[in-house]
């Protein structure tokens, strides 16, 4: 059994050697090739922007990261789980943009509702419940089969139109193989952590927890 590193990018992996998508050297010229419309939140090291690609006029979803030294490495494993996860739930990782005191990140946008705010809607019925989890067992499967930990389940970062189940939240994701585990701490929402969590050595089965207790 071994230990899942979660203190090296992801690029160094010994399973694959996935590139992302596009790189570009920021230079302060992300205004030329996107317009910000607004800030949809701002977090200590993390902004979330709706934007429109000048060149396109498409919607998209920016976040821009600050960076200190020990972030980019996290936000790196992040960014290349994201570009790994070819799955219909999620929102499709587009570009990134590399800079000296930043990342820059572009991903799809969805119109869909969050799902807390749908099930506290009119259009939320029975029906509804067993095609959520349904598609996010099928995600967990996906993740899993490919040794990734998803650690993302939330209804705060879930959206859903009634039909598709769609999120883009992988900060708390990490390479981890069947039978490895994570030992360092997790960051996530304490709701939704197994009882090991707490404890250290962690991997899939605690993706399963949480699966139980959202369904709950």
């Amino acid at each position: 059994m071994g230990a899942c590193s979660t203190a090296e990018p992801v690029v160094a992996d010994r399973r694959r050697s996935l590139q992302l998508p596009k790189l570009r050297n920021y230079s302060g010229t992300i205004t030329k090739d996107y317009k910000f419309n607004k800030l949809i939140v701002r977090r200590a090291l993390v902004s979330v922007f709706n934007v429109t690609e000048l060149k396109t006029k498409k919607k998209f979803i920016l976040k821009k990261y600050k960076l200190q030294d020990a972030d980019r490495a996290s936000v790196m494993d992040e960014l290349l789980i994201h570009a790994e996860m070819d799955h219909p739930c999620v929102l499709r990782f587009m570009e990134y943009m590399d800079g000296p005191n930043e990342i820059y990140m572009v991903h799809e946008i969805t119109e869909s509702p969050r799902l807390i705010d749908f099930i506290a809607s009119k259009d939320f019925k029975s029906i509804h419940i067993k095609l959520i989890l349904k598609e996010l067992g099928n995600y967990l499967a996906h993740c899993h089969a490919k040794g990734i930990f998803f650690g993302g389940i939330n209804f705060n970062y879930f959206f859903f139109d009634g039909e598709n189940l769609k999120f883009c939240h992988f900060s708390s994701s990490k390479t981890c193989a069947k039978e490895e585990k994570i030992t360092r701490p997790f960051p996530g929402d304490s709701n939704y952590k197994a009882p090991e969590m707490y404890k250290g050595g962690y991997g899939h089965p605690a993706d399963i927890w949480a699966f139980g207790v959202f369904a709950f």
